[in-house]
């Protein structure tokens, strides 16, 4: 049996404030099928945004997974935070050995500095302590950001790897065969459509390609 897993695309959405229409842009992106999706705090303390979250929750089915990006906080505030989030990734916060999660708690996200010397050897101390670390993608050129990505690939062991950004289509389509998960910060329901699209004929390939080798089969189908 192959242990091949699906790329995953986690739509963010960007919360700045109470009054705007954050219920209303989730429910846009669940009824298009993207039932994965990220809350970005832009500047509310913690609590509040903690409230607009818990508010999302209690809308929607428990079966739609929403997890959030927020700014610094402390150790303890994150452990707390991971025991009533899906998922969680925290802002300028790297010293991630300093989590302590059960495994009934949220996916922890172990973001990377955007700037670092060796990413396979940065990635490499951090795996123990995170389920997935998240890079940045930068607006230099794709090669840079490929040279990055690939150096982190390196040093995840059984972790996987999300990338963060902006990206368009063909960038998708590029860093795919080298990541587990997009979180994707541009709220365009036609890219996030077509990037599910793509994922899926992706995914749906490399299974049938998995599926012959493990047959002993050397010249594919």
């Amino acid at each position: 049996m192959s242990n091949y897993q699906n790329h995953v695309v986690l739509p963010a959405i960007s919360v700045w404030d109470e009054k705007q229409s954050v219920i209303k842009n989730v429910e846009i992106l669940l009824q298009h099928g993207h039932n994965n999706l990220f809350l970005t705090n832009c500047g509310l303390p913690t609590y509040v945004f903690l409230n607009i979250y818990k508010k999302i929750k209690k809308e929607f089915p428990n079966d739609n997974w929403i997890g959030i990006q927020t700014k610094f906080s402390s150790p303890n505030n994150i452990n707390y935070i991971l025991t009533i989030v899906d998922g969680l990734c925290v802002d300028n916060f790297y010293e991630h050995k300093l989590i302590k999660k059960d495994y009934k708690d949220g996916v922890y996200f172990g973001k990377i500095r955007e700037k670092t010397k060796s990413y396979k050897l940065t990635a490499q101390s951090i795996v123990p302590f995170v389920d997935s670390i998240l890079l940045p993608i930068s607006v230099s050129s794709d090669m840079q950001n490929l040279i990055k990505v690939i150096d982190t690939k390196r040093g995840l062991g059984d972790k996987t790897l999300t990338l963060l950004g902006e990206v368009d289509i063909d960038q998708f389509s590029n860093f795919l065969p080298f990541t587990d998960t997009f979180m994707v910060e541009n709220f365009d329901l036609v890219l996030l459509d077509d990037m599910i699209l793509i994922a899926r004929w992706y995914d749906q390939i490399n299974k049938i390609y998995h599926m012959v080798n493990t047959t002993g089969f050397k010249d594919g189908i």
